[in-house]
């Protein structure tokens, strides 16, 4: 945290939308160098305590303090443009007065980003729309950047430039984003948003899960404590997800199984050893593209590419927008012919298709109706019926809900109806264009758990990266010059094997016996556990939270709003002590990790 007072600060905010109130007695500051991750489930208010910040909502109570001269900017989830102005003129509406001469710097972002500063706003691409966006909001380097879903419609190597940029922000960022590794590569502290209240951690969002479970602990341990029990029904969310996390590594194995087949299927391919397709067991193969090529005139889209999908694969394709990542889905399905190469379809094929642009729902519709188009009330999910209710249940849908018609969903809870309808639709091959966009990240869980147990074979489409580490048994890469690769694998698997195989190859140098000998590197032996890495086991949780304990009344006396103008020197002292144990903490953690790899190794 900064030395310098709070660029702002929030006192007993509350608000609501008529009956019980959604945000409750929020009392918190912005700082300088502080990148929050605002997380939380779909609707539980996040998009709302944005617009409270920004001015757009006003408090039903409580207060908010900006610092005078402070520069703030609300970057929207679906931002709209005046489609007269040119993108330069766009951009620039994100300067603040004192810059407002400084054009140069809306240029500069646009070339950065692949866009034509004088192109104007009519027709853009929802990629082209967000980039946009994304200048807009950055132009000014804002004290105070607020962000919803930032990352949405991009593609990787736009998220990596995002990150870079959002790095190097000197201001305050509250971000809201689904993509676990964004916000794992840039915040570090967390605000989580539940049930009206707001906790927080002085820590980045890698540490959320551990820190998520820790509470629900915390709470259980009260609740028996008192002879109470926890109300199932306004947590069965949450619980399901630290239910599922505790069984993550059974989840971690089978995917490894999986990925292992995939890479052995490569690998036979490569080596010319698998049988025709004729003679695969009917059912079994997906698809077989044998050197197959496709461009667009003068714009090469695929060249030579050669692969075998069977039943059970789950295929993610990544690259940047326009690199022909539906081309090549389409091209895999049959609906698009090859110029040159061989395309051998599997048969018995029942598909089932997730468009992001949820061209399958009908606004007007309920949800039971979506569901049940025929009438009812049950659906068939991998061959068991279920009440339809409880079936949107397991899809974070309450009672409430199931009369309302789509049209007045969310883009997350639309999403999720989508994905409930086209899994309710018996099927052997899923087809995911963009399945992440605008869910939350409890609802990427169950995601990752339902691909996961999907018995036939899936082909997804996807920007987020630990999506695809969670699901993929491989990954194929296309950069949009038509140069493709597949790795078996997750994204950061398929990342590294990509960076190797760029690397330029070393002709070896032929050395004498008794070079090659000194040359080999020392076998150490395995290190013995010492008196302070054993004294570091013992003692350091307990002075991390010990450091934890001490920052929560910190936080709690600097939460006065009041503080800075009645005693700045007191604030000040509170500021640098809550410096201090940040910096002591990270300290005992390093220490407790680095102990903790030694006894493991030892």
């Amino acid at each position: 945290m900064s030395s310098q007072p709070p660029l702002l600060q929030a006192q007993n905010l509350t608000f609501g939308f008529g009956g019980l109130p959604l945000l409750k007695d929020l009392t918190f500051t912005l700082g300088q160098g502080e990148r929050i991750a605002l997380v939380g489930h779909n609707g539980c208010g996040k998009s709302t305590l944005m617009k409270l910040l920004s001015g757009e909502y006003l408090p039903d109570r409580g207060s908010l303090f900006l610092q005078p001269g402070a520069h703030f900017f609300f970057m929207e989830q679906e931002p709209e443009f005046d489609e007269t102005l040119s993108l330069q003129e766009v951009v620039c509406q994100g300067l603040p007065e004192v810059l407002e001469k400084e054009s140069y710097r809306a240029t500069v972002l646009l070339e950065e980003l692949g866009l034509d500063p004088e192109r104007k706003c009519q027709n853009l691409s929802g990629g082209e729309h967000r980039r946009v966006a994304l200048a807009q909001a950055l132009v000014g380097e804002p004290d105070i950047l607020l962000m919803d879903e930032p990352t949405n419609h991009l593609d990787i190597q736009t998220i990596q430039w995002l990150e870079e940029k959002l790095r190097a922000l000197r201001g305050a960022l509250l971000l809201i984003s689904h993509d676990r590794t964004f916000l794992g590569s840039i915040t570090n502290r967390i605000f989580w948003l539940e049930g009206g209240a707001l906790r927080r951690c002085e820590r980045g969002f890698s540490h959320f899960e551990a820190w998520q479970d820790e509470v629900y602990e915390a709470i259980e341990k009260e609740a028996s404590r008192l002879d109470k029990h926890l109300a199932l029904e306004d947590r069965w969310l949450q619980r399901g997800v630290t239910a599922r996390r505790k069984r993550n590594q059974g989840r971690l194995r089978k995917l490894e199984v999986l990925r292992k087949a995939r890479a052995s299927l490569m690998k036979e391919r490569q080596m010319g050893k698998l049988p025709a397709a004729v003679a695969e067991d009917s059912g079994k193969l997906v698809a077989d593209l044998d050197g197959v090529s496709f461009d667009f005139g003068d714009k090469p889209i695929l060249e030579a590419f050669t692969t075998r999908i069977q039943k059970g694969d789950k295929i993610g394709i990544i690259g940047p927008n326009g690199s022909g990542k539906t081309t090549l889905l389409r091209v895999l399905l049959g609906d698009l012919q090859p110029k040159s190469g061989i395309v051998t379809l599997g048969t018995k094929q029942q598909r089932a298709l997730f468009d992001q642009n949820k061209a399958q729902l009908d606004p007007k519709k309920t949800l039971v109706e979506t569901l049940c188009p025929d009438g009812g009330d049950h659906v068939t999910y991998q061959d068991r019926k279920m009440h339809v209710i409880g079936y949107l249940k397991k899809f974070f849908f309450d009672k409430d809900q199931m009369t309302a018609s789509v049209g007045t969903l969310s883009g997350g809870e639309k999403n999720r109806l989508l994905l409930a309808k086209i899994l309710a639709v018996p099927s052997n091959v899923l087809i995911l264009d963009e399945p992440t966009n605008d869910l939350d990240i409890d609802t990427l869980d169950l995601l990752s758990d339902l691909l996961l147990d999907y018995p036939g074979t899936i082909i997804v489409v996807s920007h987020d990266r630990d999506f695809l580490d969670q699901v993929a048994t491989s990954v194929i890469f296309m950069d949009g010059s038509g140069d493709v690769h597949e790795f078996a694998g997750g994204f950061q698997d398929g990342l590294k094997a990509l960076e190797s195989k760029k690397k330029p190859k070393k002709t070896p140098k032929l050395e004498k016996k008794e070079e090659v000998k000194a040359s080999l590197p020392k076998v150490e032996a395995p290190q013995k556990l010492s008196f302070k890495h054993k004294y570091i086991l013992e003692n350091n949780p307990g002075k991390i939270e010990a450091c934890t304990e001490n920052l929560q009344d910190l936080d709690k006396k600097l939460g006065d709003p009041a503080l800075f103008s009645k005693d700045p020197e007191g604030f000040q002292e509170l500021v640098d002590a809550r410096a201090r144990l940040i910096s002591e903490r990270e300290i005992l953690e390093e220490d407790l990790l680095e102990a903790m790899v030694l006894a493991e190794e030892s």
